[in-house]
This record gives structure tokens, C-alpha cells and sequence, in this order.
């Protein structure tokens, strides 16, 4: 069972932006193969039929799973889930995905129940989450050599 927050329940919440050559399509790959999802989320491998509603298991390699459940699926363009680590602790995690002339901006809103940190605390967690995507995203924009 996925943690749900109560209205009383503090909550961290902030929203992190990327611009990125990729097309749309190329970005929700990245967001959706597992492989992938571990090259910029800590090594976290996220698996799911990313259907919504669907399970979500998530962790290290190795190291027991947590769960977590997708939300909204309107690919390529937003995708949500929340994952629960076990400690009463959610995060609702919100990706947008909008191309523009050069690519897509992506915008990743984080949302975290029953918070004890401040806003730098998801600031230190989740810029290089985003800063690494960006970088996956362009190292695979990339033709290949010769």
C-alpha cells in the first residue's frame, strides 16, 4: 500500500527545469526504460507497465525493493507517480514534457509528504537528478562515432 498524505501532513514541494535537444518521445523513453531511469536517479531502477494505476518498484540493485504507484501516463507529455520508501515518507514525483523550436523542456515537480528537511534538502536531492538526465539525454543526442 502506497502512503497517501493528509491535509495536515507537511509537505516539501519544489519544481526543477531542464532544456534538452531531445524530442519528446526520446525524453519519455529515458523517463520510462529502467536502464535508463538508473543513470540519473542515484542507480534507482524503476520498473512498471507504467499504466495508470499500475505498481511501481524501485530500488538499488541488489537491495530489497520498495513500491510505489503510477498516477497519470499521457505520453510523451506527463507522467507522475509517487514512490513510498517504508517510512511513512511519499514523494510524488510529476514529469512535464514540452517541445519547443530546439527540443523539449522538461519540468520535474517534486512534491514530499511528511517533510522534516527545508527546500534545500530537495534542492540537493533532485538538481542532480535532472542535471544528470540532461546529460544522458545529450550524450545519447549524440551520432555515433566514425
Amino acid at each position: 500500500m502506497v502512503a497517501v498524505a493528509t491535509p495536515l501532513d507537511p509537505v516539501a514541494s519544489d519544481t526543477f527545469h531542464l532544456l534538452t535537444t531531445a524530442c519528446a518521445t526520446r525524453v519519455w523513453s529515458a523517463l520510462t526504460c529502467p536502464e535508463t531511469a538508473a543513470r540519473y536517479l542515484h542507480g534507482l531502477r524503476l520498473d512498471s507497465s507504467w499504466e495508470p494505476h499500475a505498481p511501481l518498484s524501485f530500488g538499488l540493485p541488489g537491495l530489497p525493493r520498495s513500491q510505489g504507484q503510477v498516477l497519470c501516463v499521457r505520453g510523451p507529455e506527463l507522467l507522475s507517480y509517487v514512490l513510498a520508501d517504508g517510512s511513512g515518507t511519499a514523494t510524488y514525483l510529476t514529469w512535464s514534457i514540452r517541445p519547443v523550436s530546439t527540443g523539449c523542456v522538461v519540468r520535474l515537480h517534486v512534491h514530499e509528504t511528511h517533510a522534516t528537511g527545508s527546500d534545500t534538502d530537495l534542492e540537493e536531492a533532485w538538481l542532480p537528478v535532472v542535471e544528470a538526465l540532461r546529460l544522458v539525454l545529450a550524450t545519447e543526442d549524440q551520432p555515433a562515432p566514425g
